[in-house]
């Protein structure tokens, strides 16, 4: 499937909102089922259209796009179908269905707003051009050894993380505890980061290499396959799958800077299709992991149970359906009754980038637990960081009501085709590195508050000017040195 190239395209734009419009009207009036069909309908157009403005598949607008879509979907359709999301009554879910699909309809279209402007505001056209390679063989060594180290460092990390908290028997018992006790840990060591951080390098690397028509080192990759290993395995047992994903994202955004993906092959399909059949099975059976120390039997028993895994098939059961469930608990709560926070969250959520040991005094208590304590209250028994995650659309309208999903999604969508228009025209190894980046954050916005995820975004890029500048380092006659560092060096 390739791209196809459209004419009129702000009437691709402006039939996403027109369907979506209708979305929200089907929506207040309960038509559920047409509502849902209508917004499929627009985010196909609008994907078409970002797509063909971007000239290939792959972009941070189009990551978003598609998060968006994926959160914003997935649990109303669960409910529909029958399903549950175990931490809210179902009752509250329908109470509050029509004024979630007005809210995600609303933030669509500002998103739409927001980049449809940006083009607009332009005082040319950028037009999509794509770096061939990066400038110098030195340069390509480099990213390999960052490679290495970043894989070295995450599998590393983790393995000291683990033996902190009580050793390799903590891996049984439990995604949430496992994570809590990591988050308890004084200077937790960002191994997580390190994964992600890696496969940005490994995205550069492959896609010069394949931009070169160079041959893919085999035993490289397989060394950097085995260095990660013991990570992914862990993420594996404990069912963390967006943490899995997330090299994946960051990669394929690394790979189609230097070679675009401008068709969708049917390799590409089967494999989409694997990695999801995979995740599903991860998820489903996270919560029974346990049973492999305590009862194996029963474990296997459950472990091919199928209907288990049609269960979950639907994404909306899980983290996916999290932000339509939080909105809703609100909702039925207070409607519009609440004071606004005027933007306190965004501010405050700058604090979470600061660790604890530089703080002076005592950090402010961020949204997302704020809310949990509200709402969730025995969870935080658990631990310091436990909780049911969060959702930007209720993070936007606390701070300013419908108001505030509009504004908010309409600066996302300022910002994120400026990151486009930004890889269109920069050809320096910082700025492709930012733009990989920011693909976590395009997977991750819907169920996270803004400063969890620009804090994520700012750690991201410090653990790979780390990388970077552990790679200068040489032996020469036995004595630690660096490579000379200059402007030019930095710029590439």
């Amino acid at each position: 499937m390739g791209i196809l190239r459209i004419r009129n395209k702000r009437v691709i734009s402006l039939g996403a909102v027109v369907f979506l419009f209708f979305a929200a009207l089907l929506g207040m009036a309960e038509a559920y089922w047409t509502s849902i069909v209508f917004s499929v309908i627009a985010f196909i157009f609008f994907s078409i259209r970002i797509i063909d403005r971007e000239s290939q598949f792959v972009s941070v607008s189009m990551l978003f796009w598609l998060f968006a879509f994926l959160y914003g979907i997935s649990g109303p359709l669960t409910l529909l179908m029958g399903g549950e999301i175990s931490f809210v009554d179902s009752g509250t879910l329908w109470n509050n269905l029509k004024y979630y699909l007005l809210a995600y309809s609303i933030a669509c279209i500002a998103y739409i707003g927001g980049e449809e402007l940006t083009i607009s505001s332009s005082l040319k056209t950028i037009e999509p051009t794509f770096l061939k390679t990066i400038d110098s063989d030195v340069e390509l060594s480099r990213i390999k050894k960052c490679v290495v180290i970043s894989a070295v460092l995450c599998t590393t990390f983790e393995m000291i993380n683990i033996l902190r908290i009580g050793g390799f028997g903590m891996l049984f018992v439990g995604k949430g505890t496992y994570q809590s006790l990591i988050g308890d840990l004084k200077l937790t060591l960002p191994a997580d980061s390190m994964y992600s951080v890696c496969g940005i390098f490994i995205g550069i690397l492959m896609g010069c290499q394949k931009s070169n028509s160079e041959q893919k080192s085999r035993l490289f990759m397989l060394l950097i396959a085995i260095l990660l290993a013991p990570f992914i395995v862990i993420r594996i047992i404990l069912g963390m799958r967006l943490d899995l994903i997330s090299i994946v994202l960051n990669g394929t955004l690394g790979y189609s800077i230097f070679s675009p993906v401008k068709k969708i092959s049917f390799k590409i399909i089967i494999s989409v299709v694997i990695i999801y059949l995979f995740m599903v099975v991860i998820y489903a059976n996270r919560g029974i992991i346990s049973l492999l120390n305590s009862d194996p039997e029963l474990f296997q028993k459950r472990f091919f149970d199928l209907q288990r895994y049609i269960d979950n098939f639907n994404l909306g059961g899980g983290e996916f359906g999290a932000p339509f469930a939080n909105f809703c608990i609100f909702y039925e709560k207070y409607k519009t009754n609440f004071d606004f926070l005027w933007g306190k969250t965004y501010i405050i959520g700058l604090a979470v980038f600061i660790p604890s040991f530089l703080y002076l005094g005592e950090k402010p208590q961020q949204i997302t637990y704020l809310f949990r304590d509200e709402f969730f209250s025995s969870w935080a028994s658990r631990s310091r960081i436990a909780g049911t995650g969060f959702s930007s659309l209720l993070e936007a309208y606390w701070n300013w009501g419908w108001i505030g999903i509009i504004f908010v999604y309409f600066i996302v969508g300022l910002l994120l085709k400026r990151f486009d228009n930004n890889r269109n025209k920069e050809k320096n190894i910082w700025a492709t590195i930012a733009y990989i980046a920011i693909a976590q954050g395009c997977m991750t916005f819907s169920r996270q508050a803004l400063g969890d995820l620009v804090s994520d975004y700012l750690y991201i890029l410090i653990y790979s000017l780390i990388c970077y500048l552990l790679s200068l380092i040489k032996l020469n006659n036995n004595n630690l040195s660096y490579n000379s560092i200059s402007i030019e060096n930095i710029s590439k």
